[in-house]
């Protein structure tokens, strides 16, 4: 495994811990692959609720309420901490309904979204964007998750 996770899960409604480790491992590993990402680093995910998603929102983005996922990398440094990702049960959950996937399906891309701002990709400019979606939907086809860009009009 090059990359490893540490899971903080602040919202009880996220559910099993010991399942959440192993599948936010599994997808963060499915996006290191798909980008060619073998050296060994560490990252920090939090599984939290709307609440805390919009205060992070409001202190670090200058925007009002929740959002899905945030990414705060890392500065270069010597242990290879990429960063921290956190992503809003709440968003997630709605999200997920919205589209007709699991919360798990979405969970996924969210990580794999987050993961890639980590790594440096954004999708400000639309030449970004596309970029970054192709490598999230690579990376979830690897999972066997289907294209979520398919299902936004």
């Amino acid at each position: 495994m090059s990359v490893q996770v540490d899971l903080r899960i602040e919202d009880e409604q996220w559910g099993e811990m010991n399942a959440l480790e192993a599948l936010s491992t599994h997808v963060i590993e499915a996006g290191a692959a798909t980008v060619g990402f073998m050296d060994p680093a560490k990252l920090d995910v939090l599984l939290t609720d709307d609440t805390a998603l919009a205060a992070l929102n409001a202190q670090w983005r200058s925007k009002d309420g929740p959002t899905d996922v945030l990414s705060f990398p890392a500065e270069a440094n010597p242990e290879n901490f990429l960063g921290d990702i956190a992503i809003a049960y709440g968003v997630c959950a709605r999200d997920a309904a919205a589209n007709g996937i699991s919360i798990e399906a979405h969970l996924s891309h969210l990580l794999i979204h987050g993961f890639l701002h980590l790594l440096g990709h954004d999708h400000l400019a639309k030449d970004e964007a596309e970029r970054m979606e192709a490598i999230e939907c690579d990376a979830l086809a690897s999972l066997g998750i289907a294209n979520p860009y398919s299902r936004i009009a």
